[in-house]
């Protein structure tokens, strides 16, 4: 026979949580975001994981848990949180420049920590040679006390996609939506959102030639027979559905976890234009050692039926480095000259990119140590990475072929600057094919990718 004899050890609760550091967090946003309660037993697991929550908001440079046992007891402690916050948010008046997009003017507010409550507000304004953006948005993670988020957003865009490397036509977008998030666990996130887009296409004189017949068999009007130039316009109703999860231990410049997001676009009925367009977007980052970490990324994409301005597009920064920036895939000659009656009256001299409605990009990125100690490590990133990219437009009978990914290794880095994130990179294209437009220094101002 065997006894068993159990003597349990004295259970240990927590009487407070105490706050410092937070001189402009309002005391709730942090507390939301605690996993360990007050007057409840203590876990070093619900401890670790407020801390990990805590570090996700982006709202503080660094965050330290200890706990204190209560004089004059046994079974009682107090958890100290001791933070330090970091700027939240960016105020803009500023002048970037990429290659991609030339000179950009900007002026925004961008706070992910409104005045101390954690919401987030975005009023942006900015004009380049390829786009003038106009968006205000707003979200608010904890519509409810349950973690339900809601947020509105209104836009207007007009995107000179001539300059882009794409084919020569202008889109005018305005339009807004709503959105709600369910969390479904603490790491698992589901969202929807209904938005409403009335769009306006302008093509040019040299316009590819697959553009102007799906404006010929979409409503599109000929604005100008000996040109070629036509016109359309379309208003959608779209449902989006995204399901995220994301364990990364912050959310800039992160060194261990892993984030993945699919979304689903879907054109509602009633609108003038009927498609749907599913993507994915996922990384995971492998700590090596104190100083290293290893960071694989892939973007993967495919719509149905969609129009040529929703076409995924691939190559440069935040696809594979090494080409210009839009110029890989699927391309169509375009119209140059034109009789009376709007037909071509000269042979196709130039393919233009067009894109496509099927999207493959992946690479590795082996993260450096910096050679200072402190917020060095927080605000610059240097990198050896390898990529691969490639788009199909499998609506043209062309099939999805990964002998075709154009490949590169290089080194880059990236500095998050009093003006926004600065990226500077060299690559050397491995298998670039007749016709591909090849840049290997590039370099971008004000986006982070």
């Amino acid at each position: 026979d065997l006894n068993y004899f159990i003597n349990p050890d004295k259970q240990v609760y927590v009487r407070r949580i105490n706050f410092s550091g937070n001189n402009k967090t309002a005391d709730e946003v942090l507390r939301r975001e605690m996993r360990q309660l007050e007057s409840a037993l203590a876990s070093n697991e619900k401890i670790e994981l407020s801390k990990q929550r805590l570090e996700r908001t982006g709202y503080f440079k660094t965050v330290n848990l200890t706990t204190s046992r209560v004089p004059n007891t046994t079974d009682q402690i107090d958890i100290n949180v001791q933070v330090e916050e970091q700027t939240s948010g960016t105020s803009t008046l500023a002048v970037g420049y990429s290659q991609s997009g030339g000179v950009t003017f900007q002026a925004g507010l961008d706070q992910i920590n409104f005045l101390g409550t954690g919401n987030r507000v975005s009023l942006d304004l900015s004009r380049s040679e390829t786009q003038d953006s106009y968006n205000i948005s707003t979200f608010n993670p904890y519509f409810t006390v349950d973690g339900i988020s809601r947020g509105y957003n209104v836009y207007y865009r007009k995107t000179k996609l001539d300059n882009l490397n794409i084919s020569n036509y202008v889109t005018d977008s305005l339009g807004g939506g709503i959105s709600f998030g369910y969390p479904l666990d603490e790491t698992k996130n589901f969202s929807a959102s209904l938005n409403v887009d009335d769009t306006t296409v302008k093509t040019g004189p040299y316009v590819a030639k697959a553009i102007q017949q799906f404006l010929q068999t979409h409503d599109g009007k000929l604005l100008d027979a000996t040109t070629g130039a036509y016109e359309g316009q379309y208003l959608s109703y779209n449902l989006g559905l995204n399901w995220t999860f994301n364990t990364l231990n912050r959310p800039v410049f992160p060194t261990s976890g892993q984030s993945h997001r699919v979304s689903l676009d879907v054109a509602l009925p009633g609108s003038d234009l009927e498609y749907q367009r599913l993507s994915y977007d996922g990384q995971v980052v492998f700590p090596l050692g104190e100083r290293f970490a290893l960071k694989t990324y892939t973007t993967l994409g495919y719509g149905h039926d969609l129009p040529f301005y929703k076409n995924f597009f691939a190559g440069g920064y935040g696809s594979v480095r090494g080409w210009r920036n839009n110029t890989l895939g699927p391309r169509s000659p375009s119209i140059n000259s034109f009789d009376a009656y709007g037909v071509s009256t000269q042979p196709f001299e130039y393919q233009e990119p067009t894109g496509g409605n099927a999207l493959i990009e992946l690479g590795a990125e082996l993260v450096l140590p910096v050679p200072f100690r402190g917020d060095w490590t927080r605000q610059i990133r240097p990198v050896l990475f390898a990529e691969g990219a490639q788009v199909y437009d499998t609506s043209r009978n062309s099939k999805i072929d990964l002998g075709e990914l154009r490949y590169s290794v290089g080194a880059g880095f990236t500095w998050i600057t009093a003006i926004g994130p600065l990226s500077l990179s060299y690559a050397y294209p491995l298998n670039s094919q007749d016709g591909d437009e090849v840049k290997r220094v590039q370099f971008e101002i004000g986006r982070l990718f």
